[in-house]
């Protein structure tokens, strides 16, 4: 149980002309208040109250341009400062210390971002105090504004909205288009987004065009028509790139289960993909833990027919169902504040506040394609039908570290090293797909190669490229 403390706390003032900071402002996090912020002007500057989550209140005082030392009592609450229409401060809990920011607005509301690194609010140091880095949100002009602005409006979309038929798909294209020389496709891992590609893209970008996208209803794209099934993101992407004018042939990445996907993709527009570059891709034989318990994801299946993909939506389906956003939405309420935790620490501060913007919309939690089962067993059977389903394409295959670490409830440590022991051999069995092959091992490498060693990712996606455009052999 949390104490209520009221202790002076310096409030840094830096108010541009005309922008008004008094007034009553609300944050929400998971349909709850959970930070309520009152400020009154007074003859020697600004004096309020703060409070935060369930039972933390501070008084606060400040002038323009000056901190007032803390005083009282020690808070939980520390580094409060207001800059630009933006409030940070730091709330310590055990030996945990979490960073926030609130964009305030003239209508007494405010858009709340967690953020987790000392990094993030590294910006300026003045008299004591942080400023964090705003992150692109633009302050308030006038005192008149009366509407909250939507919150896409923070994280605008880096890339296009390209319509597939009644959805858009977000496509985030970079680089130039050379002559002959294939464009890369990469395909992020289930609940990652195109965001997650931003330590790899820049450099991709460098000596190929490269196309990092949301599935629908990932990231800023729409929500898509369901099920969600390998061949129905297949056809979405397909289309996406066809209607944004982006040319094939395409060198296609994907990172776990996107690898799959990638798979897929390349069985069903095989004359598109010129190279193919799997960054610790899920096997189609793969035992993982699904509720708490370790399955062979094949032998889940039901024997369903896949349906063929959809090229149409009911207007129904374009917004959550009441019971799925309630759902999502009591979800995040249980999780509490969201986290930027490894491996996406790793990524520049702004495309993090972007990651949490995507991770609180209640889309990204709906479960959506009701045949994974069927899923792996059809490409475990494809792959049993052909030796080398890709030819001679020119393929990558990149694994990390062998796994190591303990294993979760309910599983013995020999039954959790046989798994990984299994795991490790079917991923270097990928390198059967092709007869122009590579194996690269990332040696400080987990999971997210892009992210812990991204130049391992650059390098592998360059030499698949080099391999297609000029039709040899991938070097040894």
């Amino acid at each position: 149980m949390r104490a209520v403390i009221a202790a002076a706390l310096g409030l840094l003032f830096a108010q541009p002309a005309g922008q008004p900071y008094v007034g009553n402002w609300t944050a929400e996090f998971g349909g709850q208040t959970f930070v309520r912020l009152e400020l009154t002007a007074t003859e020697s500057g600004l004096r309020g109250r703060m409070s935060v989550g369930d039972g933390i209140s501070v008084d606060l005082q400040g002038e323009v341009d000056a901190v007032a030392v803390p005083a009282g009592e020690p808070s939980p609450l520390s580094d409060i400062v207001l800059r630009d229409g933006m409030l940070s401060f730091s709330r310590k809990e055990g030996d945990d210390v979490d960073h926030f920011q609130m964009r305030l607005a003239a209508d007494g509301t405010a858009d709340l971002l967690l953020l987790l690194t000392e990094e993030e609010r590294q910006e300026a140091a003045l008299s004591g105090a942080v400023v964090v880095k705003p992150f692109h949100l633009k302050p308030l002009r006038s005192a008149a504004r009366t509407t909250r602005a939507p919150t896409e409006k923070s994280y605008p979309p880096p890339g296009r909205l390209i319509d597939i038929g009644g959805w858009r798909l977000h496509l985030n294209c970079t680089g130039s288009p050379v002559r002959r020389r294939p464009t890369v496709v990469l395909e992020a891992g289930a609940g990652d987004f195109s965001v997650d590609w931003a330590l790899v893209q820049p450099g991709v970008a460098r000596f190929a065009r490269v196309c990092s996208y949301d599935r629908a209803g990932a990231g800023w794209s729409d929500l898509g028509p369901r099920p969600r099934t390998w061949r129905q993101v297949a056809y979405e992407l397909h289309t996406a790139l066809k209607k944004s004018g982006t040319k094939g042939p395409y060198v296609m990445v994907g990172h776990s289960l996107g690898g799959l996907m990638i798979r897929v993709y390349a069985s069903q527009y095989r004359k598109d993909v010129a190279g193919m570059v799997l960054v610790d891709s899920t096997h189609e034989d793969a035992v993982l833990g699904i509720n708490g318990k370790l399955q062979r994801q094949r032998e889940v299946s039901q024997g369903r027919r896949l349906p063929p993909p959809r090229t149409k939506m009911t207007a129904a389906e374009r917004e959550l169902s009441p019971p799925e956003k309630q759902q999502a939405e009591a979800f995040l309420r249980q999780i509490g504040p969201l986290r930027i935790g490894r491996p996406y620490n790793q990524l520049p501060a702004d495309q993090q506040a972007a990651r949490l913007w995507v991770m609180a919309q209640p889309k990204h939690y709906t479960a959506d394609n009701y045949y994974m089962g069927e899923e792996f067993a059809d490409v475990y059977a494809a792959r049993r039908k052909q030796v080398y389903p890709l030819g001679e394409t020119p393929l990558a295959v990149l694994l990390p570290k062998p796994e190591t670490g303990n294993p979760p409830p309910g599983v013995t440590a020999d039954e959790w090293k046989h798994v990984n022991d299994e795991k490790r051999q079917q991923k270097l069995e990928f390198a059967g797909l092709s007869r122009n092959s590579k194996l690269i091992v990332a040696p400080n490498s987990e999971h997210h190669i892009q992210l812990d060693e991204p130049a391992v990712v650059i390098d592998a996606i360059q030499q698949v490229v080099d391999a297609a455009q000029r039709r040899v052999r991938l070097r040894p």
